[in-house]
């Protein structure tokens, strides 16, 4: 069995998945105060026997939370809990973005839809929005901007911020020449 997860800057979740990829439990919970209790509290529920354990892959944008349950779930099962960005990505996808500066979600969903002959515009609703464009088998980088609730809990600034997104993913598609003629 394999542990995947994915940290977010409000939540996390994490699968338990079979070996042959079917989930098999999953849980939520706040990526804010994760600690030792809350670890213990959703892991007794996602798996009884830790030694089951295959291998440990999770995605986060949230390196303090990363290190938490990492160090718990090392302990814990005797193995190596990979962050998605450990991996030799390359491999897979060309990156043709500074790779430091490109968060594990944005590669992860990237990955999940090259197939070396379609284009793709990605649009992640998360804390943030996220824009990015795959060309081929390429990840050619993007626009983050402010996320839906943060956007309407601003209703002073909501339009601005709008504004300003599109303004961005319009200079992101014509600097790339993506928009149609």
């Amino acid at each position: 069995m394999y542990i995947l997860g994915d940290i977010g800057n409000s939540e996390t979740k994490v699968f338990l998945v079979s070996s042959k990829y079917k989930i098999m439990k999953s849980v939520n919970f706040s990526s804010k105060n994760i600690n030792n209790f809350v670890l213990k509290t959703k892991f007794k529920y996602l798996i009884k026997d830790f030694k089951q354990i295959q291998k440990i892959l999770f995605c986060s944008v949230v390196p303090k939370s990363f290190n938490l349950i990492r160090k718990y779930l090392s302990k814990k099962t005797k193995k190596k809990c990979y962050e998605i960005k450990d991996l030799k990505l390359r491999s897979l996808i060309r990156i043709n973005v500074n790779y430091k500066q490109v968060g594990s979600d944005r590669l992860a969903n990237a990955i999940s839809l090259i197939n070396n002959k379609d284009n793709f515009i990605i649009l992640d609703f998360g804390t943030a929005t996220t824009f990015d464009v795959i060309i081929k088998d390429s990840y050619k980088g993007g626009v983050i901007a402010p996320g839906i609730k943060i956007s309407l809990n601003t209703s002073v600034t909501g339009g601005i911020i709008l504004l300003i997104s599109t303004a961005l993913w319009y200079f992101f598609m014509t600097r790339h020449n993506l928009l149609a003629k």
